[in-house]
């Protein structure tokens, strides 16, 4: 059982829970430490569960040791990074571009739209300043 935890040094952890915000992992000498998600890879990782699971051991480095709590870090403890886990599939780019595609035809429409009205509304305004200026019979 290691007897301190040092800031600046890397230990075995088991990971005891997860939030959306971070893994809660159990250091040698019993004490928790949270790894902020943003700790967890070099990539982008959207839900922590794509990276560690309750139970998995990992290599953390001790980022921060305070009183009331520990910043611990994987991306940094030297282990080799995956963004996620092996199971993970990012979207083909074709899958993506029919995305951006469908968005852009949508932002289409809808600015089309927006501009029928605003055209509609023009007219209307131009046809009543015209019957201001000129009223039915010449009065004004």
């Amino acid at each position: 059982m290691v007897r301190r935890i040092e800031e600046g040094k890397t230990y075995t952890g088991t990971v005891t829970g997860t939030a959306r915000f971070g893994a809660f992992v159990t250091l040698p000498d019993g004490s928790t430490g949270l790894v902020h998600i943003s700790e967890l890879s070099d990539g982008y990782v959207k839900r922590v569960q794509d990276v560690v699971e309750k139970g998995d051991e990992i290599p953390v480095l001790v980022v921060e040791r305070g009183e009331e709590k520990t910043a611990l870090s994987l991306r940094r403890s030297g282990r080799p990074q995956k963004s996620v886990k092996p199971d993970f599939q990012e979207a083909p780019a074709a899958e993506l571009e029919e995305k951006m595609e469908a968005f852009l035809e949508d932002s289409r429409k809808q600015l089309d739209e927006l501009d029928s009205r605003l055209r509609t509304r023009q007219s209307r305004s131009w046809v009543q300043e015209q019957q201001t200026e000129n009223p039915p019979g010449g009065q004004r």
